[in-house]
């Protein structure tokens, strides 16, 4: 937190009026007020844009990323192996084999053919032969 800040919340407390607060710090009356609107409906950091919803760490807003929200790679591979209902797949095809005939649900391939590589392995066998 800068200076402003605690100068800004200091003279907030001891009953000063935004107009007075930016001209003691020489700051915007609309930045001054964002900042203290913002410590009064949550209490939070201005700087801090969420929680990690595996270890409740205090998320910051990186220069290089928006929508932080994980602390770290291992936590966010924990929570989306242990919520798989949040997973919105909407990739599924289904298909019927080209080499058996039996109907297969294969995630993110359009245009897969057969249902295994051994079904794959047969029929190419057999065109081989002949």
């Amino acid at each position: 937190m800068t200076a402003w800040h605690e100068c800004a919340e200091r003279m907030w407390a001891t009953g000063a009026t935004l107009r007075q607060i930016a001209e003691a710090t020489d700051i915007a009356v609309s930045t001054i007020r964002r900042h203290l609107l913002t410590l009064e409906r949550g209490g939070k950091d201005p700087a801090t844009i969420g929680w990690c919803p595996v270890c409740g760490q205090p998320l910051r807003q990186g220069t290089s990323r928006a929508g932080q929200r994980f602390c770290c790679t291992a936590h966010r591979r924990t929570w989306w192996a242990n919520h798989p209902e949040h997973c919105t797949r909407h990739a599924t095809y289904t298909f019927t084999c080209t080499g058996c005939g039996v109907r297969f649900s294969t995630y993110g391939q359009p245009g897969r053919r057969y249902c295994s590589q051994t079904c794959y392995h047969t029929t190419r066998r057999a065109r081989l032969a002949c």
